[in-house]
This record gives structure tokens, sequence and C-alpha cells, in this order.
């Protein structure tokens, strides 16, 4: 028996009666990373140990997956599958497209643990939907999770015409954990990715949030869109066919503020001069191009780039958070403690662009006496490094979605 098949058997055996009953006597254990060895004989009284092994890798998954899926406690799901799934929110926010655009058949490709399909099946009752996986395993578990249909197939042989599709390349090496940055590296590769968004389909490719943007397929034809939440960055989305807004289009999205803005990639003019406020750009604002788009008028970059940009008077935005600039000095430690004791710091906060120094190791080591909370941003200015002391100011309101606009 393939490798492959008896993992399915065993997943299988998992979501059976007596597999649910061991799933529960786990995770009544507690902590599944600490389970005592009497709790092990206990276990394994009643099942074989291959199957205890994976009812205690089920239930830890499960608790990671709570952190970024809705009704985690239910879904079959192991952790490197938990880890490449896209967040419900961010799922969510996708599948919305879909149903704006009224489709009524999605290929899921790649579809993994089914967390994209899940949130499809929400947004698109009575749609027809597919998942597809390579994997027999992972395409039981998104059709478990989703309740719809899946394939155990290789997504490059199928044919999706007449369909929307999804697509989620593998961007990690299983078992090892090494993330594949380039799209020449992801599985399916660029070839198979460049064919499916040249059929003219709708449908979206979700890709790293780190991929290079003005070399992914279909990013000239489609409109790419670049997903941020509290954490940072989580994805990049190339729209494709009828469900990409216009050619060449990008789009920053905070999936969590439901707060979006499109426009044309652009760059700010760059000055070394600090200006009396400092404006630190939404990571998805900047990783997408759009600072200079978005940015008050007048504004400029520091030599850090666009996603430090400067005015000369405070900008209420919610794609910005406003710094009002204290003092402009060369980023030496001991003229930093004098001129930080001198604002009344306590708590420093420390950012830093460019090899200068270690932010956490200067945030605890600036830390002052003080009751004001003070930001050091430093960065490299030619062959000298630079350190700008600010305070931050209240973030403006970002309530309700900001809408498309492109300048």
């Amino acid at each position: 028996m393939q490798q492959s098949e008896a993992e399915l058997q065993i997943w299988e055996r998992l979501a059976g009666p007596s597999g649910c009953d061991l799933v529960a006597r786990v995770e009544a254990c507690g902590d599944p990373d600490g389970l005592a060895p009497a709790d092990l004989t206990a276990l394994r009284a009643g099942a074989d140990a291959t199957l205890v092994a994976r009812a205690i890798d089920l239930v830890r998954a499960r608790r990671r997956a709570a952190r970024k899926l809705v009704d985690a406690a239910r879904l079959f799901v192991d952790i490197e599958g938990v880890e490449q799934a896209s967040g419900t929110d961010v799922a969510a926010w996708k599948a919305r497209r879909f149903a704006d655009a009224r489709v009524s058949r999605v290929f899921d490709l790649c579809a993994g643990i089914g967390g994209d399909l899940i949130e499809l099946g929400r947004a698109l009752p009575g749609a027809e939907l597919v998942g597809i996986d390579s994997d027999p395993a992972r395409a039981w578990m998104a059709s478990q999770n989703a309740g719809c249909a899946t394939l155990a197939e290789d997504a490059t042989t199928l044919d999706v015409a007449g369909a929307a599709f999804h697509v989620d390349p593998a961007r990690r090496v299983e078992g090892s954990g090494r993330r594949l940055r380039r799209v020449d590296e992801y599985r399916p590769g660029r070839a198979f990715l460049e064919q499916l968004v040249a059929s003219g389909a709708p449908g979206a490719l979700k890709l790293g949030p780190g991929a290079d943007l003005d070399d992914v397929p279909g990013g000239l034809a489609g409109e790419i869109e670049v997903v941020g939440g509290p954490e940072g960055l989580l994805q990049a989305v190339v729209w494709c066919g009828g469900l990409a807004r216009e050619a060449g289009l990008r789009t920053a999205t905070r999936v969590d503020r439901e707060l979006t803005f499109s426009g044309r990639p652009a760059r700010l003019p760059v000055s070394a001069r600090v200006g009396s406020h400092l404006l630190v750009a939404e990571p998805s604002l900047e990783r997408a191009g759009l600072v200079a788009a978005r940015a008050p008028g007048g504004a400029w970059a520091l030599p850090a780039g666009d996603g430090w940009a400067c005015v000369d008077g405070p900008a209420r935005d919610p794609w910005f958070r406003d710094f009002e600039v204290l003092e402009v000095l060369p980023w030496r430690e001991q003229k930093l403690r004098a001129a930080l004791r001198a604002a009344g710091a306590g708590v420093v906060h420390v950012k830093i662009r460019g090899r200068i120094a270690d932010a956490n190791v200067m945030e605890r080591s600036l830390r002052g006496d003080g009751a004001e909370s003070v930001w050091v941003f430093g960065y490299r200015e030619g062959d000298r490094s630079v350190a700008v002391l600010a305070r931050a100011l209240a973030l403006a309101g970002a309530a309700g979605e900001d809408g498309a606009h492109s300048p």
C-alpha cells in the first residue's frame, strides 16, 4: 500500500466513532505537548500507537488552527496544512469577490485543508465547488471541512474550462517547513500558473506576500491585491479574468478593518530632510507600491524607503501611523540616551531599517525612568546612520471600507 493511501486510512479512522472518542480523550488530557507517560499508556490501551500519535497531532493542529480559523475544534487538520491555509478573515474577504461576480462553479486547486474552500461555500450557497489536491489525505480533509466534493488529483492534469478558479500553489517544502520565496519554485510552477491565468477564466492566484509583484503570472493583465492584518502581511492575490477590476491595478487591504485602497504603483520623491511629521505606511500599502498614490500632497520619502514618509504637518489617514518628530540626530547610543532622557522617555519603541542595530536589544537598552512613550526610527543615509525621535499621535479612524480609488 502506498504511504499516501495508508495516511488517508488513518485519518478516516479518526473520523469514525472510535477515532472521535480517542480524540476527545486526548483533548481531556490537557496540553498535547505535555502528556504524562500514564496518559499515553491509557490512550494506547484501546488503540494502536499510530492512531494515538495521529490523534495527538490532530489536537495539537486544531489548537494551532484556532488562532486563524473559525470552528477549528471541528476541523480535520495537520500542522503544516494549518500553516499554509488562508485564515478565515482573508478567505472570507476573497470569497466575497467571487460572490459579487455571481460565479456558479469554482475549482479550488491545491485546496490543502480547505481554508479557502470553506469560505467559498459560505459565500456561494448553491454553487458547484470542487476542491483538488494531489495529497489524498489533504483532499479528504478539505472535503470533511468544507462539505463539498474533492479530488485527489494533480491540478495540472485537470480541465477547469467553464469554471472560476482559486489556486494556492505550495510555497513550502513538505516536512522541512522551508519557505519557497520565488514563484519559479512554487508547485505547480510558473508554466502552469501562466497557462491558467492566460485562459481568461475568472480566478484568484494566491501568492506569498514576499513575491516579486513585478514578476508574477498575470500581474500585468490582472489586478494584484496585497492583504495584511494586525500581524503584518498575509498574502498577495492576483485577480484574473472577470474578477480583476482593471488590468495593472494594485490594491492594498487591511482585512481586519475592511480597509482597502486601489491605485497605480508610483514612487515618492526622496529627500534626506526630516519633516515635522513622520508617516509610517500600512505594510500592505507599502508592499503594493501605493504609498505615493495615497500619501498627502507634498509628502516625500526618507532614504529608508517609501514606507517612511515625511510631511510638514499632521496627517489624519488610516493608512498611515502619524508621528510628531521631536529630534533628529546621528545614531550613537550615548547621544540617543541623552536625547531620550531630555524627552522624559520611559518605554522606548525602536524601529530599524538597514542593519544598524538590533531593535529588540535597543528597546531594552534605551528604556528610561520617565513617563513618556517615545519612538526611535533608525536608518541609513549614505555612509551614516540617522535616528529620529518621535511621539505617536492618536490613530486616525479606520472603521468601514475606504473604497477603491484610482488616481
